[in-house]
């Protein structure tokens, strides 16, 4: 794989014309009605993982988790936030931690 996902998307986003995260304009939160539709469209996305995970469809869990991870990461392009950067930083700081004993 050549790209990152978080490039992946921003290849989509270019297809479409959408935003595409420190090419496009500075981070900042979504506008009201940009929140709520992403908002509702992740939701969507893990609403249905619940769903393929009750009926024990492991082929649409693991479907429903790429897609929201694609909804994920496309709301972070809309937001003009360096994903990879914080995703570097996050990894930093959860591989320093122990795990605690049971």
């Amino acid at each position: 794989m050549d790209n990152s996902y978080f490039e992946d998307v921003a290849e989509f986003n270019r297809k479409f014309n959408l935003p595409i995260a420190l090419e496009t304009h500075d981070p900042s939160l979504l506008s009201n009605g940009d929140f709520q539709y992403r908002f509702g469209f992740m939701l969507e996305e893990l609403v249905e993982f619940a769903t393929a995970h009750a009926d024990n469809d492991l082929e649409g869990a693991f479907d429903a988790l790429i897609d929201l991870t694609y909804v994920v990461l496309g709301t972070a392009h809309f937001m003009g936030l360096p994903f990879e950067r914080g995703w570097e930083e996050v990894q930093r700081a959860n591989m320093s931690k122990i795990r605690a004993a049971k």
